[in-house]
């Protein structure tokens, strides 16, 4: 069982919560009511494949209850079958994978996998063929190989399909096998980000396991994988359902740990639409199952997110109460990643009462062990609250080092955010029109065969007419019954070949609506870009100029010899609020967006200056004369000077509005 985290809110440090996703593989039936006292008796008086048989039945037997025991079993039934006796030595690989696996051993487990998989292959025997391979496919999932993965998985539930549809009534495989392949196909499509298919492969899952009467141990976790791959999806609502679903099952076996899980995931789920007095309900429902459960983590988890939500509420209070809690409970530090959040909680709590030093000292405890866990969406905003407090505490230069610290992040993990949703989107574009291109080639070859055919009994039928000719006269009723068959086959024919054209146009259309959708999807996500860009840089000139403001006041109180140094940082200020850099790549994201529009410009007044080209993009945006204002660096009043001026050199008379002849330009 592993359990994955979700991000949080932008504001606040988004603490940990955990969905639980079964990861079930390919087993066998083990046999049942095994007296291993009575098996290891009869070791004393075997030799040879009797022996290799009875140890391999007692590895089976312990291997979840003594791996160790269960690896020294499985070695000595391996030695003695080895190129003696395949069956024996086939299940001993497989009980040495099974005990290395549960004993932790990974590496050990992972060449006898391969081994296995050979034999079997060799002996083809299916049944461990479909083990192997699905071992083999976990353990190309944890080395981040997931098209391996989902190859080995794939070829796994094909050979199930064929094994159990050419063995009806066998008892060697579980019919939940089929489930649990259909679970690993989906998380494997999870991690890729394929949330669609996997939601479409867990719910087979679910639609089989209901379907021959599972209980709830099995359909509670299919729910709560739904769910999470929902959430994932951005489908709240859908995502809520199937986690009270899951929490009903889980009702139902009394699970308190896993009944805490569903409402914690609930608390998240309105959290993320925005009810933040109702997370804080689930959540305090969670913790209170949690301290029933003695789930010390899960307690750590759920106060973090309470210290959250009630930041967000203003419950200062309470929030801090939360947090340290959470703090006491993980005294021994023993749970990382809940730690930086407590601390980041603690920073901000500080931060929002006004007191800089202790946002400062809890900032920098809780970004060392984001640093230490690799946590790069949760530095920036460490970052962030860093550059806050210390501008609190009047330090500017310090906030100045953390503010670009957390921009350069911000814009490192945007671009590979940006980067992976590309590469995502390219791959799914080059599987459809693959797809697209052999349905068509299949269609016109089925095409050619029917004109073909059309050929051949066009010929025929000349044929048929030129003995029919000379035969007029004997057989004249005959022979027109023959052309009335004759040309009833061929319409027939014609129809069919009439049929085929229409769905090649209809194919021919579709392809053209892909594309067209495939654009549009394109032009959303380079306008949001575009917005984002423009933000990130009416944001950045007003931080650049409150702390110019405040440098300028502070410049004014200092002595003599210190003022050449605030002068050079006013400069450096000044310099980077002139600089065109962030300007280039508005304009490169601007121009990909509305590609015409400074063309369109130019041509209505060639002598049009850069500054008018920016303010004609940003009203194009809609943006506020304030904002624009911001964006530009400049004072709001200048912005309705500079409008007017724009309007003159377009040479627009007073009554025309200037943002709708400007939106107008495509």
């Amino acid at each position: 069982m592993t359990k994955q985290s979700i991000a949080g809110n932008k504001h606040f440090y988004p603490v940990i919560v955990f969905f639980t996703t079964i990861l079930l593989s390919f087993y066998t039936v083990s046999l049942y009511g095994i007296n291993t006292d009575s098996l290891k008796v009869r070791l004393y008086y075997q030799n040879g494949i009797e022996k290799a048989g009875t140890l391999n039945r007692l590895a089976g037997a312990t291997v979840s209850t003594n791996p160790d025991e269960a690896v020294s079993y499985a070695r000595q039934a391996y030695h003695i079958s080895k190129n003696i006796d395949y069956s024996n030595e086939i299940e001993a690989i497989s009980n040495l994978v099974n005990a290395y696996a549960a004993a932790r051993k990974y590496d050990s487990s992972d060449i006898f996998v391969e081994k296995g998989l050979k034999l079997s292959e060799k002996e083809k025997d299916t049944v461990h063929i479909m083990e192997f391979l699905t071992n083999i496919g976990w353990t190309y999932y944890y080395q981040g190989k997931y098209n391996l993965a989902n190859s080995s998985f794939t070829r796994a539930l094909a050979l199930l399909i064929d094994y159990t549809h050419n063995h009806p009534g066998q008892k060697k495989i579980s019919i939940f096998n089929y489930a649990k392949l259909l679970n690993n196909k989906a998380t494997i499509l999870t991690r890729q980000g394929y949330y669609d298919s996997a939601i479409i492969y867990f719910k087979q899952s679910l639609e089989y396991r209901q379907e021959h009467n599972a209980g709830p141990q099995l359909i509670a976790p299919v729910l709560l994988n739904i769910g999470a791959v929902c959430y994932k999806n951005g489908n709240d609502s859908l995502a809520a359902d199937y986690f009270k679903r899951a929490f009903d099952e889980y009702s139902t076996l009394k699970d308190t740990a896993q009944m805490a899980s569903c409402y914690s995931n609930l608390g998240l789920v309105q959290k993320n639409m925005g009810d933040t007095l109702r997370a804080i309900e689930y959540y305090k429902k969670a913790l209170k199952l949690y301290e029933k459960a003695n789930y010390q983590r899960g307690r750590i988890v759920s106060l973090n997110h309470l210290s959250s939500l009630y930041l967000q509420l203003g419950k200062y209070k309470k929030a801090k109460e939360s947090a340290l809690l959470a703090l006491k409970l993980n005294g021994k530090k023993r749970y990382k990643s809940a730690l930086a959040a407590s601390y980041q909680n603690m920073a901000l709590y500080f931060l929002k009462t006004g007191n800089a030093e202790k946002a400062i000292y809890y900032g920098q405890k809780g970004l060392s062990i984001m640093k230490e866990k690799g946590q790069r969406g949760n530095m920036e905003q460490a970052y962030l609250t860093l550059s806050d407090a210390y501008a609190l505490k009047g330090d500017y230069k310090p906030a100045l080092d953390y503010f670009k610290k957390h921009n350069e992040l911000h814009d490192s993990i945007f671009n590979s955010a940006s980067r992976a949703n590309y590469n995502k989107l390219q791959a799914q574009l080059e599987s459809t029109q693959k797809q697209r291109q052999i349905e068509l080639l299949q269609k016109e070859k089925q095409a050619e065969v029917l004109r073909n055919k059309i050929l051949r009994d066009e010929k025929q039928k000349t044929i048929v007419i030129f003995v029919f000719t000379l035969l007029l006269i004997v057989t004249g009723a005959v022979s027109i019954y023959i052309k009335r068959k004759k040309d009833k086959q061929i319409h027939i024919q014609k129809e069919i070949v009439h049929k085929k054209e229409q769905e090649l146009v209809k194919a021919e259309l579709e392809k053209s609506k892909f594309k067209e959708q495939e654009l549009q999807r394109s032009v959303l996500y380079k306008s949001k870009q575009l917005s984002s860009h423009a933000l990130h840089m009416m944001y950045r000139n007003t931080m650049l100029q409150q702390i110019l403001d405040d440098i300028k006041n502070l410049s004014k109180k200092a002595p003599v010899e210190e003022k050449p140094k605030y002068k050079s940082i006013i400069n450096k200020i000044k310099h980077s609020l002139r600089s065109q850099k962030d300007w280039e790549l508005f304009k490169l994201y601007f121009e990909e967006v509305n590609r015409s529009f400074f063309q369109k410009l130019s041509e209505i007044n060639p002598n049009l200056t850069k500054n008018d080209h920016r303010l004609c993009a940003l009203i194009k945006l809609n943006m506020t004369s304030k904002e624009m204002a911001s964006v530009l660096n400049v004072a709001p009043s200048s912005i309705k000077s500079s409008r007017h001026r724009l309007k003159k050199k377009l040479g627009l008379d007073a009554d025309t509005d200037l943002e709708e002849f400007i939106k107008a330009l495509a």
